[in-house]
């Protein structure tokens, strides 16, 4: 596989958005990276890209398996002023920009399982995992939100460990062709750029938000619902409390919430920070 490096990336990325874009042949993680960019420093918008990371992260503290030249691995910082609860809103919405970018540069349709997964054929190709450091006083809501994208591109069955194998999946085993992880990053750059200045114009986040739903293939399944074990949201004396549960997914709300009811027929209203959801019978 070809090296991703800055010269290749130019060749679809303009000369001004490059100066807030670095490319690494190597780290441990693009989202550890960018932390500590921002500690000495950084602009809105900043990416960070490399060619392999050494200790690859998702949601919950799971591993995210990140081989060499083969899958794209970035992340993005959003300078934000607004409610912590945003981070699942744009969690969502970078889903469907990425979604956008994989379509416009492969021609691949994904599905999105929510909150942060993309899909094909039932199969995981891309996860998103975003956090939130907040700077200065935390009273005036000022945070630096860190999106981090792994995409799998060019991986082969073989590159994935073998218990991942039934659930993973990569772009080009679905294409049947090597991709440009270059021109791939170029488009998800400019998608994610575009998704929010549409943040800005009402009418376009309901457009974003339709996409959403339009392509969540977790509407009207069955699914197990588990409680995350963070503080605050589960009660360590209730032998139960992190027990899964049984319940119907009924729709995406409007602040990409999952609406879901439960079989004694109550209904909730599920946060990705709260709660991690599966297929009753597997992965989807």
């Amino acid at each position: 596989m070809n090296k991703l490096t800055s010269e290749e990336l130019g060749k679809y990325i303009g000369a001004e958005r490059m100066e807030k874009l670095l490319c690494l042949e190597t780290t441990d993680s693009t989202n550890l990276y960018l932390q500590r960019l921002i500690s000495r420093g950084c602009p809105d918008r900043m990416v960070v890209t490399a060619g392999e990371q050494t200790r690859g992260r998702g949601r919950l503290g799971r591993s995210f398996d990140s081989p060499k030249d083969k899958g794209i691995y970035l992340s993005y910082l959003l300078k934000h002023k607004g409610d912590p609860g945003d981070v699942n809103e744009i969690t969502a919405m970078t889903a469907v920009a990425v979604s956008d970018a994989i379509y416009k540069s492969c021609g691949l349709e994904t599905g999105i399982k929510w909150v942060n997964d993309l899909v094909i054929d039932k199969k995981k190709v891309c996860g998103i995992l975003t956090e939130m450091l907040i700077e200065g006083d935390p009273s005036e809501g000022r945070q630096n939100i860190i999106i981090g994208i792994g995409l799998n591109v060019n991986q082969e069955t073989e590159d994935f460990p073998e218990a991942l194998r039934s659930r993973a999946g990569s772009l080009r085993l679905f294409g049947h062709r090597i991709y440009d992880r270059a021109e791939i990053i170029a488009a998800m750059v400019e998608e994610v750029d575009n998704m929010f200045e549409k943040l800005k114009v009402p009418l376009k986040r309901e457009e974003i938000l339709k996409k959403y739903r339009d392509r969540c293939i977790t509407l009207n399944k069955e699914v197990s619902v588990t409680p995350v074990a963070i503080s605050g949201n589960t009660d360590p004396g209730d032998p139960n409390h992190l027990k899964a549960k049984h319940a119907r997914v009924l729709g995406i709300n409007p602040d990409f919430t999952l609406q879901v009811i439960y079989e004694d027929g109550r209904e909730e209203s599920l946060s990705a920070g709260e709660v991690s959801i599966r297929g009753m019978y597997g992965y989807i």
